[in-house]
Formats: structure tokens, C-alpha cells, sequence
């Protein structure tokens, strides 16, 4: 075989070894990424979330009549604000009107999903972890509130 065919053959497979290499380093690179959003959002559910759910249920909520719970869900890393006020139920559903905080299963963001009276499933749209701060949630709340208190 011609030095310059073996030649070829080498670079060849070199190249296709680099690039396995490459592919190799980028999927520990996105899985190491993701591992670091996933404990980063437990951290903000946790530390902002939660607590800011739980003081509008016992500061704005239950003082005005209105019954709520605040749930968290460990599989999805989700924690949802169940509230209505007597026999009211989530469009289509037997579920209580709600608003879900979770993590995009395919991008580091956050977003928040309402479900009330005349509207099922109403996303808030993604924003990055640095973006979901106590006022992001009681905004958010405080939009669901708005629709259900107006008959929506």
C-alpha cells in the first residue's frame, strides 16, 4: 500500500477518534450543566419559592377566605399553588385552579403553568434561575388570582 493511502487511512480514523472524543466531552459537559440548573432550582424552589407561596396562602389567601395548598412534587422538582374559593375547578378538570413553578426538561429555565377556571394550562413563559425572585412569584400568583377572582 502507498505510504500516501496508509497516510489517509490514519488521518481518517484519527479524525474520527477526535471527533468521538469531542462528542464524548460535550454530553458529560451538558449532563454536568444540567446536574448544576437542577440542584441550583431545588436550591431557588426551596429558599424562594416555596416560602413565597407559602406567605401569600397565610398572609393574603387564608385571612381573605380563600382555601390553598402549597404542594411540592420531588419526581418533577415542581411545587404548584393549589387555591379557589368554594367549589371552583381548573378547566376540564377536577383539579383546583392552580399555577405550577417547574424546570424545562430541555432548557435551563423556569417557567410557571396556570390552570383556572376558563383557561387550562396557560404558560408564563420561560426565564432564566437568576430571574425567579420572590416578586416573580407573587407576580405570577397574583396574576392567577387576578383571573380567578374575576371569574376566570
Amino acid at each position: 500500500m502507498k505510504s500516501e493511502i496508509k497516510d489517509a487511512f490514519q488521518k481518517v480514523a484519527a479524525g474520527f477518534e477526535a471527533r468521538l472524543d469531542e462528542e464524548q466531552k460535550a454530553l458529560e459537559k451538558r449532563l454536568s450543566d444540567r446536574q448544576q440548573f437542577e440542584a441550583g432550582w431545588r436550591d431557588v424552589r426551596d429558599r424562594i419559592v416555596i416560602p413565597a407561596l407559602k406567605q401569600i396562602r397565610e398572609e393574603i389567601l387564608t385571612p381573605a377566605g380563600w382555601t390553598s395548598a402549597v404542594r411540592t412534587d420531588d419526581k418533577e422538582v415542581s411545587v404548584t399553588l393549589e387555591v379557589h374559593k368554594g367549589e371552583m375547578r381548573a378547566l376540564g378538570s377536577t383539579r383546583m385552579p392552580s399555577i405550577t413553578f417547574a424546570p424545562d426538561k430541555y432548557s435551563p429555565t423556569v417557567f410557571a403553568v396556570t390552570q383556572s377556571i376558563s383557561q387550562g394550562g396557560g404558560q408564563g413563559g420561560k426565564v432564566a434561575l437568576g430571574e425567579v425572585t420572590e416578586e416573580f412569584v407573587q407576580t405570577k400568583v397574583l396574576m392567577l388570582f387576578e383571573r380567578l377572582a374575576s371569574g376566570g
